[in-house]
């Protein structure tokens, strides 16, 4: 494995595992029962993956720039399964 390819694992393990299971996930779980006020959603995003993966995006790239300066924060972020358990960091 190249250096390159070493460097761009781990930032999608520190993405996933860092950033969104530890503090992105629960954050829009939490807004996704505010704004539309059911827990159904964190385990089947139906019509609110639009939502969901507009902020996921939005609150892990920022935690990119924040806690992690030497990678790009350019990436986007999906729920490839309908539910906010599992993500992919798409750059």
């Amino acid at each position: 494995m190249t250096d390159a390819a070493k460097d761009h694992l781990l930032a999608v393990r520190y993405l996933d595992d860092w950033a969104y299971q530890a503090n992105v996930r629960s954050h829009v779980g939490t807004e996704l029962v505010r704004k539309f006020g059911s827990y159904k959603y964190y385990f089947n995003l139906e019509d609110k993956l639009a939502f969901a993966e507009k902020r996921n995006t939005e609150l892990m790239q920022d935690f990119a720039r924040k806690h992690m300066p030497n990678i790009s924060a350019d990436f986007t972020v999906k729920n490839p399964w309908l539910r906010m358990f599992e993500c992919d960091v798409v750059s």
